[in-house]
């Protein structure tokens, strides 16, 4: 199809003319309510009555007049070649030239052998027409108005020889009208579409993220690169008394540098701030506002445009271009819908962010407070449970409460739920009602329950909140209590007399217990003395035994001793050869014999009571048996004294003498040690004597045990005069003793 130049200028209401031809693709008309046919010259010579109908003419007005002289000037070179395209085909039947049979009767160029094969070929070509695709064109009504027709041309062969063109058509006028308002309209929505789909997609970048960084970011980058003309965007947010840029697309890093921080009330940016209205600058040649720093990055316009939040403004979405005049109305339009939805996003982050703390907050709260907490749906689906609810079901944890399939509340009988629900629609809310529960083993609970209605803003149902706690033991208890109250109504006046009796019974035995108490503290304090007595007594007799021992029996022994030696010495000088040997054997036994009496009855004074303690004193009576316990078991005992004299009376003196021996003879007995140290130290309230070995150690259990009888006695002996004793023993690597002295306990107590 060729249209003319002229056909293709743009209308003032910016359609192209080619636009609103009606050109169908490969097909046929289906309806043709109008016919004519045309000569070789393009002259009217036939027409359907109805051409009245369509284009006011009379078929007489017509007759004769050439076609193309009513096809409007736009589309007449585009009919004329249609036309030019159906006669050819008898130049291409004939094989000759068009212009050469522009005539009447095609037959005076054929010789008559040959009109049957051509009209033979006419008609196979006639067929092959019937396919071709309709034109559409404007053709001038009587009243000089041009309606829209579109027609169908084939060439036409009369029979006596005459060719022309037959032209059936319909109107299309009104239809054409219909399409000019729909493309109107559709190019209205296509530049409606193309706001929405740009306010869509910043939309969906600013609001694809809850954190603020992320919407500052996404939106200048959804202006940058959907919005033509944004060359330079930036995002600047009120930070005291500075706008403090968050993100920008475009700008050189040099300007970005200069303008990170925009102090108050400084360039358009606050000028936005303070009016909290947009500013749009066409041409910064004509603003005073502008810094000189955007002039000399080239910004010829500008468009700044506050961030609401609330009733007060968080800061301004600032757009430059290095054109003047780059956005028209509807943009400024479209940039203020955008600026809003980013307002949308940052108020949505903040709101989220808030409600992520808080979501924090209840979620901890959620899964520690040890009430039961759950959501439910209207339809008794479990939404989520705490770990409380969980195990005052039965459940262990979330894991089994999901493997059993808990998907509608069984923990209560449908009966019971029917009643919970109706409540809930009615008054939307349950406070402190007692249930009864089954728990997964089928044993019941008594429950107090708070329930609230969750609704979305339009009054949609979300899910049933409820607050649980068990009260089975309070509910126990209170049956029970009840009772208790019943049989105690009955039985008050019977016990009143049995308590009082009970209470004057009671007092008599507190006041027995005392007199014990009194008696017993007594007798535990004359054991006590007794105790010190019989030590004493058993040392004074030790020692009264010694002296017996020693002054008489040793000397006696001693006297005998001598006798037996001068009667040696009388046998000797007499003459008595034939029992001088025998008498001599028998004295020398017997001198023997006194020896050994002697050495038994020192070593019996000795154990009784060592003469070295009375005579040298503590400190030098230690050491003399630490070197004869040496000398009797063969073990290594080193002794060590940081003082030359204990000032003790004689019984803390003998305790303390008897406690070292009953140490060493548990270290014979039982440590198999093989060295032994002692040492004595003097601190300022008390002297401290120390025994440690190296054998495999006491055990705890030995040191406590009700059968170490030595033990026992060497802590009886250290109560008795206020001193302290530590035994300690470490496997393998020996065991200590360590016996405090108070220096109370000396010579003069």
């Amino acid at each position: 199809m060729n249209i003319s130049t002229e056909a293709m200028k743009i209308t003032p209401e910016g359609e192209r003319a080619s636009d609103r031809i009606h050109n169908p693709n490969k097909r046929n008309l289906k309806k043709l309510n109008l016919v004519f046919e045309i000569n070789a010259r393009y002259e009217f010579v036939y027409f359907d009555p109805k051409i009245r109908n369509v284009l006011d003419y009379e078929a007489d007005e017509l007759r004769g007049k050439n076609f193309l002289q009513h096809v409007h000037p736009d589309e007449s070179e585009y009919i004329n070649t249609e036309f030019g395209k159906s006669l050819e085909v008898f130049s291409n039947i004939l094989d000759i030239e068009y212009n050469e049979f522009e005539m009447d009767n095609v037959f005076n160029l054929i010789k008559k052998e040959k009109v049957a094969p051509f009209l033979e070929k006419f008609s196979k070509t006639f067929r092959t027409l019937s396919a071709n695709d309709p034109i559409t064109y404007r053709f001038k009504q009587k009243n000089g108005d041009y309606c829209w027709l579109e027609s169908v041309v084939t060439p036409v062969l009369n029979p006596d020889g005459g060719i022309g063109i037959t032209v059936r058509s319909r109107d299309l006028t009104d239809l054409i009208k219909v399409q000019e308002s729909l493309k109107f309209s559709l190019r209205k929505l296509s530049k409606k579409s193309r706001y929405e789909n740009i306010i869509r997609t910043i939309t969906q970048d600013v609001h694809s993220s809850i954190d603020l960084q992320e919407v500052f970011d996404n939106a200048v980058d959804a202006i940058h690169r959907n919005v033509a003309g944004a060359e330079n965007v930036s995002i600047h947010i009120i930070d005291g008394e500075n706008a403090v840029i968050k993100s920008y697309r475009g700008y050189p890093d040099t300007f970005v540098d200069r303008i990170k921080v925009i102090p108050y009330p400084k360039d358009y940016t606050w000028k936005t701030i303070i009016d909290e209205k947009l500013i749009y600058c066409a041409d910064v040649d004509r603003d005073s506002v502008v810094g000189r720093v955007g002039r000399e990055i080239g910004v010829k316009s500008y468009l700044s445009m506050p961030i609401h939040s609330r009733n007060s403004v968080l800061g301004v979405i600032n757009i430059s271009s290095t054109q003047k005049d780059i956005f028209y109305e509807d943009e400024l339009v479209l940039l203020e819908l955008i600026s809003r939805q980013i307002e949308t996003a940052i108020n949505n982050a903040r709101k989220a962010e808030k409600l992520r703390k808080s979501e924090e907050r209840f979620r901890t709260l959620f899964e520690n407070v040890p009430t039961g907490v759950y959501r439910i749906t209207p339809y008794g689906q479990i939404l989520d449970a705490n770990p409380a609810f969980i195990a005052m079901l039965g459940y262990s944890s979330m894991e089994e409460f999901a493997v059993h399939e808990i998907e509608n509340q069984h923990f209560r009988s449908d009966t019971a739920w029917r009643k919970v629900k109706n409540i809930l629609d009615r008054d939307g809310e349950i406070k402190g009602m007692e249930s009864v529960w089954n728990k997964r083993d089928a044993t019941e609970i008594y429950v107090l329950e708070n329930i609230t209605v969750i609704k979305t803003n339009d009054g949609k149902i979300l899910f049933y909140e409820g607050t649980v706690e068990d009260i089975t033991e309070r509910k126990v208890a209170e049956d029970k209590l009840k009772e208790i109250n019943m049989n105690l109504e009955k039985e008050i006046g019977k016990r009143t007399n049995e308590l009082t009796n009970a209470n004057e019974s009671l007092r008599k035995e507190i006041k027995e217990r005392r007199i014990k108490e009194y008696e017993l503290k007594n007798s535990y304090k004359q054991l006590r003395a007794l105790t010190k007595h019989l030590e004493s007594v058993r040392e004074e007799e030790r020692t009264k035994i010694s002296r017996e021992v020693h002054d008489e029996l040793g000397q006696s022994l001693t006297g005998l001793k001598i006798d037996l030696g001068l009667l040696s010495k009388q046998l000797d000088e007499n003459d008595y050869e034939s029992q001088l040997g025998e008498i001599n054997e028998r004295i020398k036994r017997m001198s023997a014999l006194v020896d050994s009496n002697i050495q038994s009855v020192r070593r019996i004074a000795m154990e009784l009571r060592p003469g070295v303690l009375d005579d040298l004193g503590t400190v030098a009576a230690i050491e003399w048996q630490a070197q004869d316990f040496e000398k009797l078991t063969g073990i290594e005992c080193r002794f060590n004294s940081e003082v030359q004299h204990i000032p003790l009376n004689r019984e803390v003196s003998t305790a303390l003498f008897r406690m070292f021996q009953e140490i060493l003879t548990n270290v014979a007995q039982h440590s198999e040690a093989t060295i032994v140290n002692v040492s004595l130290k003097e601190q300022s309230d008390k002297y401290l004597l120390k025994v440690e070995d190296n054998g495999v150690g006491i055990l705890e259990e030995s040191i406590t045990a009700p059968q170490s009888l030595g033990l026992l006695g060497m802590k009886e002996r250290a109560l008795i005069f206020g001193g302290t004793i530590n035994i300690t023993g470490k496997p393998k690597k020996g065991t200590a003793v360590l016996v405090g002295v108070p220096k109370g306990r000396c010579t003069n107590d």
